[in-house]
């Protein structure tokens, strides 16, 4: 009796999977996935039926060889026409500094790297669509112009605030499977970043590990991978240091007025003094014409005038800076007259630029 009764619930048992295996075959809505392995690489895509858009595939030997990372020089990388003798993996900070990033596909034909979350494998990144003819990617409605993504630099493991350059996209570049990185360029290719300047200032001398990812969007949380790697060693050595590009000379002036210079010099001086700041104040330039307005102080009404300028400073180290300041100037009822006061600094204004 008890034989018979443990083969119907074995039976019952096996009614129930396959009905409840069938259930889930024939109401299973879930998006197909398709994972596969390219050169070494585990890949997941959405939609894996279809075909590849249009790419730039692999642009040399170099390319092939250094799928997935990015690679260093003082010298510009040119695209198709790399030569391998010129890579450094140990560079000064004098060094100008480039890199070039091979990617082993253009970004709206890679797979899926980003997660919501760090326990679940929702894979929600830069996944190809094809909507109307036109390019889609997984992060927003329009087509190229929604693409994203973003560097992160780490220096000796640290996570920098610094992106080193903003990625945008046009519909031709996002076929791209090879691109420059701009870390410390020539000026005649563009200035060096204030940014770079001031994470260069931080580090004691001694050699530093510098590494760079490049990752899809703009969000450093819950990323699987980087769609490149590269990593480099930085020697400091004294006050040695890179050229910024900017000059003195160069900067705009909207205003000359030696008389007026000589006098800014003077008050900016004692206002350095008094607050203590790095630096001797050697010359001001205006970058603006003098500009009225009203202003309330203490419930009070006044007309006053202000003036904005830069500020040049030398400094111990050897290096130069300059930022921009405005002074003031009241109304007596008739005119603008009497001595200048300090106003207010321009936030965000302060630069290392090439010493005179």
């Amino acid at each position: 009796m008890n034989t018979k009764k443990n083969t119907q619930r074995v039976l019952l048992i096996l009614v129930l999977m396959v009905s409840s295996n069938f259930y889930g075959q024939r109401f299973h809505k879930g998006k197909r996935t398709h994972q596969y392995k390219k050169d070494g690489v585990e890949y997941m895509a959405v939609d894996w039926r279809k075909e590849d858009l249009p790419q730039q595939e692999i642009t040399s030997e170099m390319h092939r060889n250094n799928i997935g990372k990015i690679v260093f020089s003082d010298e510009k990388i040119p695209f198709k026409n790399e030569d391998p003798s010129k890579l450094k993996t140990h560079l000064n900070v004098s060094d100008n500094i480039y890199g070039r990033m091979y990617l082993l596909c253009s970004i709206p034909n890679d797979t899926l790297y980003a997660t919501n979350s760090k326990k679940e494998d929702d894979r929600k990144g830069l996944n190809r669509l094809l909507y109307k003819n036109k390019i889609s990617v997984g992060r927003g409605e329009d087509y190229y112009r929604d693409a994203r993504a973003s560097y992160r630099l780490f220096i000796n493991g640290k996570l920098s605030s610094w992106a080193i350059q903003n990625v945008t996209f046009t519909e031709e570049s996002l076929h791209h499977t090879t691109r420059q990185v701009w870390l410390a360029p020539k000026p005649e290719d563009e200035p060096v970043s204030r940014y770079w300047l001031q994470e260069l200032d931080k580090l004691p001398e001694g050699e530093h590990t510098i590494r760079i990812e490049y990752i899809p969007g703009n969000d450093n949380a819950y990323v699987i991978r980087p769609l490149a790697v590269g990593e480099f060693t930085l020697v400091k050595s004294g006050d040695a240091t890179v050229s910024t590009g900017i000059k003195y000379a160069d900067l705009d002036e909207a205003r000359k007025d030696p008389q007026l210079a000589k006098e800014v010099v003077r008050v900016m001086s004692q206002v350095y003094k008094d607050k203590g700041w790095k630096g001797t104040l050697q010359k001001v330039k205006f970058n603006t014409d003098w500009n009225s307005f009203y202003a309330t102080s203490y419930d009070k009404l006044s007309r006053v005038r202000e003036i904005r300028f830069y500020a040049y400073t030398t400094h111990d180290s050897g290096k130069c800076m300059v930022e921009e300041f405005t002074v003031g100037q009241a109304y007596n009822g008739n005119e603008f007259s009497g001595p200048l006061f300090y106003r207010r600094v321009i936030p965000g204004s302060k630069q290392r630029i090439d010493c005179d």
